[in-house]
């Protein structure tokens, strides 16, 4: 997913609010990885603790959302 928002729909850069734009360039992939990588490894560890998946994946969406 991150090679296909790099190269074809060229996303190289992060909007952070109140803070500007930042260009990334190559380090945008690496950077998709790791959110996509930490953001399910830490939902996988929320489930496996007391089943609470579904309210920290609607939490991490909002972020996203807002990001």
């Amino acid at each position: 997913a991150a090679l296909v928002l790099y190269f074809a729909l060229d996303v190289q850069d992060v909007k952070i609010p109140w803070a500007g734009q930042f260009d990334l360039g190559l380090g945008y992939i690496p950077l998709a990885v790791i959110i996509v990588v930490f953001t399910t490894t830490s939902v996988a560890i929320t489930d496996g603790l007391d089943g609470l998946a579904g309210g920290a994946a609607a939490l991490a969406f909002l972020a996203y959302g807002v990001i």
